[in-house]
């Protein structure tokens, strides 16, 4: 939806011709969505600016704003003055409690219109609010007229060359209408006009100046919104920052645009449609306008709402968390004890490699032992069996009383370099031989002891310090 821009004639001789939509001003060509010419009435007017979809809904809870703007002398208040008796019946028939205001910008003051005090703009909720305005409740079509009536006269009007009463401020209508829900603006800007000062000749110079200052604040404002600048300069009038809750987009926008259309006006004629021309490219969605207070009670529910479910979501966290933290404690104690579990198995690994080892070289050595013990036995039996030879030669001589021992065994025993047993067998060949060569020589034995043990006879006979016993 864009803005909805209607160009409106003031009676007269003119130049400018009418071609469906578009006027023609000297050699250019201006398209608007409606034109009304000088014939217009007042009903033609009503169903021109298209007033009954615009009340209705604005009785819908969406904000309408309708713009008279044109040259000083070009039919703007009267417009103005045509359309607010229109309005006032369907907007008392509405839901809403309607409340009645009128300022004015007069040399960037911000005057009100029905109680004459200055006020302060001041800016909220990313808005520009005029400080304790006067908002006057209606319930009846006649308190709305003496309202209306009253700020028309608190309205600073002046005298020039083109027109004997001609407005010197800025002057914004506005309708508010409340529910529990919502809130919504019916606003009627009658503009001042835009002036020369070689044609009004006015004596107030510097009121021509703020007028045509934040006229051109206005059109800049327009120019950006048209082509969808990111930084509008709202702050730059008070025009301009008055108008940017009317202008943001949210509320339907009409523009009329009042033509002087006199031969010695067509210039100026020409910047006012192409002013409309490049308003009616602003794109507008318009939406219901919520409550300040209603709207700050909603968030507020829900911003407890969404609390109250963070909160849950926390404390959940927390308790999940504090579960985590109770199962990682479990778990490390769990891998503590399978830590201890683990070095005492290693532990007791080491301790069984080290028996292991240990049993091992027992083995080893047990191994060793019985080899050794094998071949002892085997050496003893060795020994056993040259020993009962000789003692059974030994025993044979004795028998015969030979003595088998003579100087040469002995020294033959006690030689250097021999073992027991190399003697023992050197000294039984010896014996087997010279047993052999004297073996009918009787040997006496010295010394021959004989005792008597347990019933039994027992001799022992000694070689150098071993004694042998039979």
């Amino acid at each position: 939806m864009k803005v909805f821009t209607v160009a409106r004639l003031k009676p007269g001789e003119t130049k400018i011709t009418i071609d469906k939509n578009q006027l023609r001003i000297l050699d250019k060509s201006y398209e608007f969505d409606v034109i009304l010419d000088e014939q217009t009435q007042q009903d033609e007017l009503y169903v021109g600016l298209n007033i009954g979809q615009l009340l209705e809904q604005f009785k819908n809870g969406i904000s309408q704003v309708i713009f008279c703007y044109g040259q000083t002398g070009s039919g703007k208040t009267y417009t103005v003055n045509q359309l607010i008796p229109m309005i006032l019946p369907q907007i008392l028939e509405s839901k809403f409690e309607i409340s009645f205001s009128v300022l004015q910008i007069y040399n960037e003051k911000i005057l009100d219109m029905l109680y004459k005090q200055q006020l302060k703009l001041r800016y909220k909720n990313n808005e520009f609010v005029p400080e304790n305005l006067t908002k006057f409740i209606c319930r009846s079509q006649e308190e709305l007229v003496k309202l209306y009536n009253k700020a028309n006269k608190n309205r600073i009007i002046n005298s020039h060359q083109l027109n004997d009463f001609s407005s010197r401020s800025h002057c914004i209508y506005t309708f508010h209408g409340q529910t529990t829900d919502l809130q919504c603006e019916f606003n009627i800007v009658d503009l001042a006009g835009s002036e020369r000062l070689n044609q009004t000749k006015v004596q107030q110079i510097q009121e021509s100046v703020e007028i045509n200052k934040s006229l051109f604040y206005l059109r800049q404002v327009i120019q950006n919104l048209a082509d969808k600048v990111q930084q509008i300069p709202y702050r730059q009038s008070k025009l301009t920052s008055l108008l940017k809750k009317s202008l943001n987009g949210k509320s339907n926008v009409v523009m009329v645009i009042c033509l002087n259309p006199s031969d010695d006006n067509l210039l100026q004629c020409q910047q006012s449609a192409q002013y409309g021309v490049k308003a009616r490219q602003i794109i507008l969605q318009p939406e219901q306008q919520q409550d300040d207070q209603q709207r700050q009670i909603r968030e507020l529910k829900q911003q407890i709402i969404n609390l109250e479910q963070q909160l849950k979501i926390a404390q959940n966290t927390i308790k999940s968390l504090k579960q985590n933290q109770q199962n990682q404690q479990v778990q490390q104690q769990q891998n503590n004890i399978q830590m201890e579990q683990i070095n005492q198995i290693n532990n007791l690994l080491g301790q069984n490699k080290k028996l292991r080892d240990q049993m091992q070289h027992i083995n080893d050595q047990n191994f060793v032992l019985s080899q050794l013990n094998h071949q002892m036995q085997n050496e003893n039996q060795d020994l056993r069996d040259k020993i009962n030879i000789f003692e059974e030669i030994i025993s044979e001589d004795l028998k015969k009383n030979k003595d088998p021992f003579k100087k040469d065994w002995v020294e033959l025993f006690q030689g250097e370099g021999s073992n027991y047993l190399e003697i023992i067998i050197n000294k039984l060949q010896y014996y087997k031989q010279w047993q052999a060569k004297y073996n009918n020589e009787k040997i006496l034995l010295n010394p021959i002891h004989q005792t008597v043990k347990n019933g039994r006879n027992q001799r022992s006979f000694s070689i150098g310090k071993r004694e042998f016993k039979f």
